[in-house]
């Protein structure tokens, strides 16, 4: 039985389509990065699932005493209380007989692997800070189902280290937005790519799917051209000939062939990022 599961669920923010018709199916246990251009519904994919958003259409089901947490990207918090009071928040579900002890033990070993000082106001905070005592109370709650938005932004090295070593051995389902790719290789063993507002779903971690994806496209450019190939002959004697009583019968006839194939649309590959300085007209002496 999936924990979670969407059927047909499309989602608009405005006129900006993010979603349109997708499935997804979310088993216990799983290690599922999430991927996409900027802006192509991944966190929004996550609000749709944590319930925090409903879609426009479709159906969201979770199974009944599901625990889900996320991360979220954006940093909302804001308290007038300890780091540790707000990361602790995350263990109310704990039984009364374990919580004290593992809750302190759990807490404190969080805090310091991430650098957080447990007894500093949350409000002193700067965002990037606050945003490592949201990644924090996560962590410690163990839900059933953990959402990460971007988790490694703002930590550093040893931090990203121990997150994935944390990851690897949490006993919960994982699904996890990322551009970071070693970190993807590193924790997920599958992958749901958002293109073009739809879902695709890979085995593997992102090593897998960049070359599963790879060998898609190719496969996917070369039917292309082949059934290119195809149609020029018959659109151009159905052009040459449409008009013509004598040829008119095989003119239908190839017009109805044409209408019987599947047109294949043309592969449209996000183009890579790239920037450049121009060369300033002066420069300092030493620049550095």
């Amino acid at each position: 039985m999936p924990l979670v599961s969407l059927d047909m669920v499309s989602i608009a923010y405005g006129h900006q389509p993010r979603l349109d018709d997708v499935a997804l199916r979310i088993d216990p246990l799983e290690r599922i990065a999430v991927i996409g251009r900027n802006g192509s519904g991944k966190s929004t994919l996550l609000k749709i699932i944590s319930g925090e958003v409903p879609p426009d259409t479709g159906a969201v089901w979770r199974q009944p005493g599901v625990r889900i947490a996320r991360l979220e990207q954006d940093v909302p918090l804001a308290a007038n209380l300890p780091v540790f009071d707000v990361v602790a928040d995350g263990h109310t579900h704990r039984s009364a007989e374990d919580e004290q002890w593992l809750r302190e033990h759990d807490v404190d070993l969080v805090l310091s692997r991430l650098g957080l000082d447990g007894s500093a106001i949350v409000d002193s905070l700067s965002g990037g800070w606050r945003r490592r005592v949201l990644l924090a109370r996560a962590l410690v709650g163990q839900p059933d189902l953990l959402l990460l938005d971007e988790p490694t932004n703002h930590l550093d090295l040893d931090a990203i280290i121990w997150l994935e070593e944390w990851l690897k051995r949490y006993p919960g389902t994982l699904l996890v937005v990322s551009h970071d790719r070693d970190f993807l290789d590193a924790v997920a063993t599958a992958v749901v790519h958002i293109d073009q507002r739809k879902l695709r779903r890979y085995s593997g971690n992102y090593s897998a799917f960049e070359a599963e994806r790879a060998r898609h496209l190719v496969l996917a450019q070369s039917h292309f051209e082949k059934q290119q190939r195809e149609r020029a002959p018959l659109q151009s004697f159905i052009d040459r000939f449409r008009a013509k009583a004598t040829k008119a019968r095989q003119a239908q006839s190839r017009m109805k062939m044409l209408a019987k194939m599947e047109e294949l649309a043309p592969l449209h590959v996000a183009a890579p990022f790239s920037f450049e300085f121009r060369e300033p007209l002066r420069a300092p002496n030493p620049l550095l």
